[in-house]
C-alpha cells in the first residue's frame, strides 16, 4: 500500500511549548517577554533589551530603566533647543547639553562642574576655577606636561603665593586707561594722553587742564604698580631766564608749566606724570605736593627736591654778593616753614646746585608734611644790592611713600 507523503506546515510561535501568544493583539514593534507567574512568554509592547524601554517621539526620548517612571521630558532631548530636558544633544554639529539647551560647544554645561582623578578634583563656579579636594596648589601650563617643576605656574590661594620660573605681562598694543582699582595690581600701559587726576577744587590745590600732547610722552609703555608708575613720582621745572631778582627781594623759581586759554585750553605740562601740582599762579603752575593719588592724610610720605639755578649780579659786591635758596611748604595756601637750604656769596656769577631730602613724617625737624594741604615752592632770594638776573633754574621734586 502506498502511503502518500504529506509536509508539515511550518510552525508558529504559538504553537511553541511555554508560550501564550495573542494573534489577535500582535502588532507592529512587540517582543515576546518571560511572565514569571504564569511561566509563559507572551508578547508585549516593545522595547530594549535588559528590561530597558525607550518611550516618545524621536526627538525627545527618555531612556528608562524601568523603575523611577523618569517622565519624557526629563530625559534626553534629540531637539537641541528643546526646554526642560537634562540633556540636549545637537547630532549636526556633534553637540551635548547638559542642563542646557542649544549647545554651542562640545560640551556645554550649565551649572556647576567637577572634574575628578579620583585623588584632585577641579571645580568650576560662577567666575571661580579651582582645586576643591586634595592638598597641592592649582598649576597650569601649556603645551606638553613639562618634565620640570619650573616650568609650571602654581596658584597658591591658602598661603596667597603665585610661583614660577618667571612672571611676564606683554606690552600693550593699543592705548590703554589707568587701572580704576584701588586694589594692588602691578600692569602696564601704553599712555595716550595726559589728563588732570584732580577731579576736585580744594584750598590746597587747583583743577588742571589735559595736558599738551607735544610735552607728553604719548606711545610710551609704563608699568604701573597700583595707580602710579614703578619709578619714583617726579615732577620737573625748567623755568629759563632771563629773569631779573631786585634788590633784597626773592623770586620763586619754580615753574612746572602754563595753563593755556582759548582756543587750546590745555596744560603745557614740563613732566609732572603723577599730577603733583598743586596751586595756580596767574596761568602757571609753581608749587608741587603730593600726586593725587597719595591725597591721603595716614600716608608717610618722603620728598628729595634738587636744584640747579644760574644766575648774574650787575655788578660786583662789597665785599661780595649773596644769593641764598629756599624751600618754601605751605599748608592751604599759607607759609607754613622757609627752609634755608643754601647761601653762597660770590662777586658777580654763582651756579646754586643742590639737594636736600624731608622726611615728611619728621615734625621735631620741621619737615612734617599733610598730603591733603601741603606743597611746596623753591625760592631764590637776592641779598645784594645790586640786581640779579638769574638765565635758568632746573628743579626737580621726588615724592617716595616711607617703607
Amino acid at each position: 500500500m502506498t502511503i502518500p507523503y504529506s509536509t508539515r506546515p511550518v510552525p508558529t510561535l504559538g504553537q511553541l511549548r511555554d508560550t501564550n501568544i495573542n494573534p489577535n493583539t500582535l502588532a507592529t514593534g512587540q517582543v515576546v517577554s518571560y511572565d514569571a507567574t504564569t511561566q509563559l512568554w507572551v508578547n508585549t509592547a516593545g522595547g530594549g533589551g535588559g528590561g530597558a524601554t525607550i518611550t516618545g517621539t524621536d526627538e525627545a526620548a527618555v531612556f528608562k530603566n524601568g523603575v523611577n517612571g523618569d517622565a519624557p521630558s526629563t530625559g534626553i532631548s534629540k531637539n537641541a533647543t528643546a526646554a526642560g530636558y537634562t540633556m540636549n544633544l545637537d547630532t549636526a554639529n556633534k553637540f551635548v547639553g547638559i542642563n542646557k539647551n542649544n549647545p554651542t560647544t562640545t560640551l556645554d554645561v550649565n551649572g556647576i562642574a567637577d572634574f575628578t582623578d579620583n585623588s584632585q578634583t577641579i571645580r568650576i563656579s560662577d567666575e571661580l576655577i579651582g582645586l576643591t579636594t586634595g592638598t597641592n596648589a592649582l598649576k597650569l601650563y601649556s603645551g606638553n606636561l613639562p618634565a620640570v617643576v619650573d616650568g609650571l605656574t602654581s596658584v597658591d590661594s591658602v598661603n596667597k603665593k603665585v610661583s614660577s620660573s618667571a612672571l611676564r605681562s606683554l606690552d600693550p598694543t593699543a592705548f590703554d586707561v589707568a587701572n580704576s582699582s584701588d586694589l594692588d595690581s602691578v600692569y602696564k600701559m601704553k599712555l595716550q594722553d595726559g589728563t588732570t587726576r584732580q577731579t576736585i577744587t580744594t584750598p590746597a590745590f587747583d583743577i588742571q587742564e589735559a595736558f599738551r600732547p607735544l610735552a607728553f610722552p604719548t606711545g610710551q609703555i609704563v608699568e604701573y604698580s597700583n595707580k602710579l608708575p614703578l619709578q619714583k613720582p617726579i615732577i620737573i621745572s625748567r623755568n629759563l631766564g632771563p629773569q631779573i631778582i631786585g634788590p633784597a627781594s626773592s623770586r620763586v623759581v619754580t615753574s612746572f608749566g602754563l595753563r593755556r586759554n582759548a582756543p587750546f585750553f590745555d596744560d603745557g605740562m614740563t613732566y609732572d606724570p603723577c599730577n603733583m601740582r598743586a596751586k595756580l599762579s596767574g596761568v602757571g603752575w609753581n608749587s608741587a605736593g603730593a600726586p593725587v593719588v597719595y591725597r591721603v592724610a595716614d600716608l608717610k610720605l618722603g620728598f628729595t627736591i634738587s636744584w640747579n639755578i644760574h644766575g648774574t649780579w650787575a655788578g660786583p659786591g662789597a665785599p661780595l654778593n649773596r644769593g641764598d635758596v629756599y624751600v618754601v611748604q605751605y599748608r592751604n595756601g599759607v607759609i607754613l616753614y622757609n627752609h634755608l637750604v643754601q647761601q653762597l656769596e660770590q662777586e658777580t656769577e654763582c651756579w646754586w646746585i643742590g639737594k636736600k631730602t624731608f622726611l615728611g613724617w619728621d615734625a621735631t625737624a620741621l619737615e612734617d608734611f599733610d598730603p591733603l594741604t601741603d606743597y611746596y615752592e623753591v625760592e631764590l632770594s637776592n641779598l645784594a644790592a645790586v640786581d640779579l638776573q638769574y638765565n635758568s633754574a632746573f628743579v626737580e621734586i621726588e615724592c617716595w611713600l616711607a617703607q
